[in-house]
């Protein structure tokens, strides 16, 4: 008997036919035939339809080439899979099919790994704590994959100005989760929901289409935390009824932070007749809350200054317009649909200047239509919703697809982080959703969704879904929450909750915590130093690996506000060292001597390491120290709310893959003088001055 993989959802679709007035023509497969390939690659053949199941004259394969060809008959293999048509089988090597299984199946936490943690009586009570608030812990999970979770770490147990063994217990933090249903929903009748969180004032804003009164109105909700805006207050901030230019619908809004300024991108309709376009609304006040802070709406444009959606040929409504900012360029993605030319709706870029966040600076390029069966279902063709997620190596943006019903689902963009977003050769389309409209229980159609962080850093899903009853009947629009995880292959999966991010059994954990000093250290290094043996070195050479006071080449060491790796000693004393990260993750500002003072010894400061100060979102200004010469990779990444760099010395040659990714949008280096041509070279994607 067979098990459907991926809940018994489609894995492959055709691709619709493209007219050449725009017209799209959706494809359905069936009668399909998996066999090996002479290569070693694995086929698939099958037959094309229209949506009447009208057999087209081609038959498809795994490289969408087409030859003649019409249904051929082979005897069904019978797997009692609900609703399927068995076709045929064929074995594959166990690793393929671990990894069919592993990526195609339910993802659920299996275990948890607990480090150990070293404090030191010399860096003060206060900064032990914070070191050991901040230690996370790593969960697994059934495909290979992993991810970090804070901890409620009991600290009672432990005098942190005395030298011991304590051992501390904690419960792991669980991600935000709430199901679209109506007693649990963060918003009930609220789809295409936005939550922003705004650094400035510590609170989360939520914002999105009000399907209780038809669409009339924008209502803002505030709360400290994700969970708190279930119940908090709404004032509304927009109406149809204030502006002759912004009537009939509100649809899609989204608050992001452009430059200096809050802005909101949504939709509306601009006159009299059905022609909804995208505006843009900016805060012109203090308080997001409050409908006289908000300046009138400004109707989104071309570069050539004429509406939107004469800046490409599909023309007809725009709406559902996002931003994100990546390597120092503005970017907006945006729906478009033409109906009476059945194009279906298209996702588009282009680039935008924060100083004019409602106007294209780049010519708009074509990143991705429903062109496939899951996308263009119920005879509804649609890609729209785009938001994007920014990874270590990747650019994610979902987008939703097919009927804004109980079909509903979530699709996938992607790109190298370094890639030419304006060119469409970058971009990869899933060819299946990874969130199908019935993956969670209780739920029908998610998607047109956004995201945000949570107090622990986790990556929270921001969704509309329509709750389903007992008897399968289906529902109206409401928000859900559910966290973020990262597969195996670092692509996002949107149907974790529960036991499936956290299983019970692993909830609560126990740390082993030494409080030991400096000096206790140093001591201790020396007794395990063995006897000093002297060797006559040839001539020319000195490869000394142990310093004064014990301290060895490896040895990691916290100082202050940093945890220092030493890189080279000598043993007249001193040598060098990287730094490997800063102790807790709030400080505003960080200063990287020329040197450090270990054992009673001086030690240069030569390196950054990778990932150092990675995730320090509270750290503005940072000075860097005359001797060092490398900053590594993600060294400075995420850390959005960096704005000023000083770098004193000219010593520096080399600085790491997005060493400073995600920072703020106005990040600057000041440097030297003399070095400014070079670093401006080393220095990508951030001015040097």
């Amino acid at each position: 008997m067979g098990k459907a993989l991926y809940g018994n959802c489609g894995l492959m679709y055709a691709k619709a036919e493209i007219s050449s007035n725009g017209k799209l023509n959706p494809k359905n497969l069936i009668n399909p035939y998996v066999f090996y390939m002479k290569d070693g690659q694995y086929g698939i053949v099958s037959i094309r339809t229209d949506s009447s199941e009208t057999a087209a004259s081609d038959v498809l394969n795994l490289t969408a080439d087409t030859s003649e060809g019409s249904a051929f008959d082979i005897q069904s293999e019978e797997t009692r899979i609900e609703g399927a048509c068995e076709r045929n089988y064929f074995y594959v090597p166990e690793s393929v099919g671990k990894k069919l299984v592993s990526k195609f199946s339910t993802i659920y936490n299996t275990g948890v790994t607990v480090p150990e943690v070293k404090l030191y009586t010399d860096n003060g009570a206060d900064a032990c704590k914070e070191q050991l608030r901040n230690t996370k812990v790593q969960l697994q999970y059934s495909d290979g994959s992993t991810a970090e979770k804070a901890v409620d770490w009991d600290m009672s147990g432990i005098d942190f100005e005395k030298e011991g063994e304590y051992y501390v217990t904690g419960y792991i933090q669980r991600a935000p989760s709430m199901k679209a249903s109506a007693d649990t929903s963060l918003g009930v009748n609220r789809a295409d929901p936005c939550i922003y969180y705004n650094e400035d004032d510590g609170y989360y804003y939520f914002i999105a289409t009000d399907d209780s009164n038809g669409n009339a109105t924008f209502g803002i909700r505030k709360s400290e935390t994700i969970e708190g805006l279930k119940d908090a207050e709404e004032s509304v901030i927009l109406s149809v009824d204030d502006y002759d230019d912004v009537n009939m619908v509100l649809w899609a809004p989204e608050i992001h932070k452009i430059g200096r300024h809050t802005y909101i991108f949504f939709a509306a309709n601009p006159a009299g007749g059905w022609d909804v376009q995208c505006f843009v609304m900016k805060l012109g006040g203090d308080d997001m809350t409050k409908k006289e802070d908000w300046d009138r709406p400004i109707r989104f444009l071309g570069m050539d200054d004429r509406p939107l959606k004469e800046a490409t040929d599909v023309g007809g409504i725009t709406l559902d317009m996002t931003s994100f900012e990546l390597h120092g360029e503005t970017y907006v993605c945006w729906t478009q649909r033409d109906f009476g030319r059945e194009t279906g709706s298209i996702i588009f870029i282009a680039t935008i200047d924060p100083s004019m966040p409602w106007k294209l600076t780049s010519e708009p390029t074509l990143l991705c239509r429903p062109d496939y069966g899951w996308d263009n279902n119920d005879d509804t063709p649609v890609d729209e919703g785009p938001y994007a997620i920014i990874a270590e190596d990747n650019i994610y943006i979902t987008f939703s697809g097919s009927a804004v019903g109980a079909t509903y689902c979530v699709g996938l963009l992607k790109a190298d982080i370094d890639a030419d977003l304006l060119s469409s050769e970058s971009w990869t389309k899933s060819n299946y959703p990874i969130l199908y409209p019935r993956a969670v229980e209780g739920e029908a159609g998610p998607g047109h969704n956004s995201y945000t962080r949570d107090a622990a850093g986790n990556l929270v899903f921001v969704y509309h879904a329509r709750p389903v009853d007992a008897n399968g009947n289906v529902g109206s629009r409401n928000t859900g929450l559910r966290t973020v995880h990262f597969d195996v292959d670092g692509e996002p999966v949107l149907y974790m909750y529960g036991d499936l991010e956290l299983a019970c059994e692993y909830e609560e954990v126990s740390l082993k915590v030494t409080v030991t000093s400096m000096a206790t250290e140093n001591s201790n290094q020396i007794k395990d130093t063995p006897p000093a043996v002297t060797v006559q070195n040839p001539v020319g050479q000195n490869n000394v690996d142990t310093g004064v006071a014990g301290v060895t080449k490896g040895l990691v060491i916290t100082v202050g506000k940093f945890t220092y790796k030493v890189t080279a000693v000598s043993k007249s004393g001193g040598g060098s060292v990287s730094i490997i990260k800063m102790v807790g993750k709030k400080v505003k500002s960080a200063v990287i001597g020329s040197t450090v003072s270990i054992g009673g010894a001086k030690y240069k400061i030569t390196a950054i390491s990778n990932g150092a100060f990675k995730g320090c979102k509270k750290l503005k200004n940072v000075i860097i120290g005359k001797n060092v010469t490398k900053i590594g990779n993600k060294a400075f990444a995420n850390c959005t709310g960096l704005k000023k760099i000083v770098v004193k010395g000219t010593k520096i040659q080399k600085v790491g893959k997005n060493a400073f990714g995600k920072t703020a949008k106005n990040t600057s280096v000041k440097v030297p003088k003399k070095a400014l041509k070079k670093y401006k070279k080393l220095f990508r994607g951030i001015k040097v001055k």
